[in-house]
């Protein structure tokens, strides 16, 4: 993936870097074991609200083996909402350990050129939830459903390497905001 803590085939295993003048941590660096995250199901691995029209979600693979994404789409739930205003179905197949970006269509160029779709439907602000569903089921979701508070206002939100599946409950905990 294109942003710092995009989990890779390696996700579990972080290399913390340190300078030897003490400055210089990185959180976003991630060594290489060959080792695999073994999670149950595909899941939502950053978010990014951006102003404007820089929206993109990234999904992780970590499932071991290839995934077919017609079974699948994201689902936004606009302004508290408890039924999904959008509905952005996906399609091609995802390879194991790699991700899928969906981008907002008029994004930013930078955002686009990661970007594997991309939908004007991809629109949400900070109190917006979006859900990745399953053969019409949510598996993961960023923000509750029914809550119309601000969770992901301007922010990009990455997953925490711990984190090795998707969950239906938000929690704030298991991810790592960037201004």
């Amino acid at each position: 993936g294109y942003w710092p803590g995009t989990p890779a085939a390696d996700y579990l295993v972080r290399a913390v870097l340190i300078l030897s003048n003490g400055y210089g941590v990185t959180n976003t660096a991630y060594a290489s074991l060959g080792t695999t995250v073994e999670s149950d199901d595909l899941f939502i691995s950053e978010y990014i609200e951006g102003s404007s029209n820089n929206k993109a979600i990234e999904i992780y693979n970590g499932t071991g083996a290839s995934v077919d994404l017609s079974d699948y789409a994201l689902r936004i739930y606009a302004n508290g909402g408890t039924s999904p205003s959008a509905t952005i179905s996906l399609s091609g197949t995802l390879a194991a350990g790699a991700v899928h970006v969906v981008a907002n269509s008029s994004a930013h160029a930078a955002i686009l050129a990661q970007a594997d779709l991309t939908s004007r439907s991809l629109t949400f602000n900070g109190n917006d939830v979006v859900a990745l569903a399953k053969s019409g089921a949510n598996i993961d979701v960023v923000g509750t459903i029914g809550s119309s508070a601000n969770f992901g206002l301007d922010v990009t939100k990455i997953r925490k390497s711990s984190v090795t599946d998707g969950v239906t409950t938000y929690d704030t905990d298991e991810w790592t905001n960037y201004a």
